[in-house]
């Protein structure tokens, strides 16, 4: 598995819809989210949460074990003395010492991770960066929460209603069912209800005012739908967003096709074969994207194609953009990385000068 980067900047719920985009595609690597000088850190296996770290004194396993009155000052500090000592975890510390037993140790550290996850997911402010990558350290001890299973808990509770009519300006928009829930979905009674009013024709205002619940209540359950890939909203009018993103494809096809004549002018007609080469190893790796889309003899991609695989591919709604660019990124990294090794880097130079100044073109 290729190291991949995703990051941006918390709003309102934004963490939710990370979560949600992660456990859609069974994602490994660790989503760690800072708020000014708190960093809290989600280790994830397979679109489950297997363990958390943070850096606030609270969510340590010894602190919330004294806080909670479930061990003394003094078997703290006697336990914190066989850290310095030995270097043990504090868990083990306090196995050691018989402060707790082994079960009451594996407790309180599902109580730990359910705890930082709780407390980190509905942050509204902060920056969150997810790295796509094998786990390197293997923890002791590990669970398997399941990511949907806490977002749809954060969702339910969440103390703002107010957030949820922020997250659909256009309440005219029309709710569409994409699938039946899934039987691991245990939706309650009143979603299911929401759920069965949805008829592809009824705008959301209508659908919510029907429900009996309110709009706000309706919205929070909509909402929900949403991140589950349940539900889709689609506008009354024709959305733009399809135009943008083959425009987008199309702002890298400029750079596809420079790299892609500077290698033939120095390499002749074997450039196109060598970008092909490098091509391959991102299709693999890209395939939800790049699938059966081959490269155009001038090193560009077809733009039509590549939206339609993307809008097929298994990706919260919110996060296709950034799907679609991190893959086009990929591509003309690799072309890049063709240029440096056969034509060395005086001439890579040369041509990311060029690139640079086509970008900001854009």
């Amino acid at each position: 598995m290729k190291t991949q980067v995703l990051r941006g900047k918390l709003e309102p719920l934004g963490l939710i819809k990370v979560l949600a985009y992660i456990s859609s595609l069974q994602e490994t690597g660790y989503l760690r989210v800072k708020q000014n000088d708190i960093e809290k850190t989600l280790i994830i296996k397979k679109g489950e949460i297997i363990f958390a770290k943070s850096n606030l004194p609270i969510d340590r396993l010894g602190d919330m074990l004294l806080h909670r009155g479930m061990i003394t000052q003094e078997q703290y500090t006697q336990a914190s003395q066989l850290i310095a000592e030995k270097g043990y975890r504090h868990g083990r510390s306090l196995v050691e010492i018989r402060a707790i037993t082994p079960k009451l140790l594996w407790d309180a550290i599902e109580k730990q991770i359910r705890a930082i996850a709780y407390s980190v997911i509905p942050w509204e402010e902060g920056e969150f960066e997810f790295v796509r990558q094998q786990l390197k350290a293997k923890e002791k001890i590990t669970l398997r929460l399941s990511i949907l299973e806490i977002v749809m808990d954060v969702v339910r509770h969440y103390d703002s209603r107010e957030v949820f009519l922020k997250k659909f300006p256009d309440l005219k928009s029309i709710p569409v069912v994409l699938e039946i829930p899934d039987r691991h979905i245990a939706l309650e009674a009143h979603e299911r209800h929401i759920l069965e009013l949805i008829d592809d024709k009824t705008c959301l205002s209508d659908l919510c005012e029907s429900s009996d619940f309110g709009l706000e209540e309706g919205l929070r359950t909509v909402f929900l739908l949403q991140i589950l890939g349940i539900v889709e909203l689609i506008s009354k009018q024709k959305p733009p967003h399809v135009t943008k993103r083959e425009q987008m494809v199309e702002h890298y096809n400029e750079i596809y096709a420079y790299i892609h004549r500077f290698l033939a002018q120095h390499m002749g007609h074997v450039a196109h074969t060598l970008l092909k080469k490098y091509y391959k190893d991102v299709q693999i790796a890209q395939e939800a994207v790049f699938g059966l889309v081959d490269v155009n003899d001038d090193g560009t991609l077809n733009a039509p194609k590549l939206v339609s695989n993307l809008e097929k591919a298994p990706i919260a709604p919110d996060f296709l953009d950034s799907a679609l660019q991190e893959a086009l990124e990929e591509y003309l990294y690799s072309g890049i990385l063709a240029l440096k090794r056969t034509l060395g880097t005086d001439q890579e130079t040369i041509a990311l000068k060029q690139i640079q100044e086509m970008q900001e073109q854009w």
